[in-house]
């Protein structure tokens, strides 16, 4: 992650957000429709917002490859804390890490997946295009390249 981390000060954390709405505002109109619209939501970082994602739980990722020479397409299904489901498409993926456990950090004792969505950040690449990186709980990470992303309610 560029901007934003899981640990710091309060004085730290809140230097991390301030840097990152900068950036954010200042590559506003570069992001794709979609993804403007969920990086710049005010409900994205407000815990008390039920489309807020935070302390969200991935229940499963997909990965889908089309024939026509696109890149893939990545769907995850997240169950947000207040039992709300989400699905979290990207399209056209030209890259894609996850890194689903290293240690657990919190809750204690938890083991085979990432863990709670802590925080996330998108940055616009040199090659024009979003990356979306998240953080969770458990030392779990993700990060996409892809042409666009949305968040939208999953079904049931």
């Amino acid at each position: 992650m560029r901007f934003l981390t899981r640990d710091g000060t309060p004085g730290e954390l809140r230097a991390q957000w301030e840097r990152y709405s900068a950036y954010l505002e200042s590559v506003r109109q570069a992001l794709p429709d979609e993804v403007r619209e969920f990086a710049c939501a005010e409900w994205h970082y407000n815990p008390d917002d039920h489309r807020c994602l935070h302390d969200a739980r991935v229940r499963s990722v997909a990965i889908g490859f089309a024939e026509g020479g696109s890149g893939p397409s990545i769907t995850a299904i997240l169950k947000g804390r207040n039992g709300a489901s989400w699905c979290l498409h990207y399209v056209d993926a030209r890259a894609y890490q996850f890194t689903v456990f290293e240690e657990p950090r919190w809750p204690p004792n938890v083991s085979g997946d990432p863990g709670d969505w802590l925080v996330d950040e998108v940055e616009m690449t040199a090659h024009g295009l979003p990356e979306h990186r998240v953080l969770f709980s458990n030392g779990g990470a993700w990060a996409v390249t892809c042409r666009t992303f949305s968040v939208t309610p999953a079904d049931g």
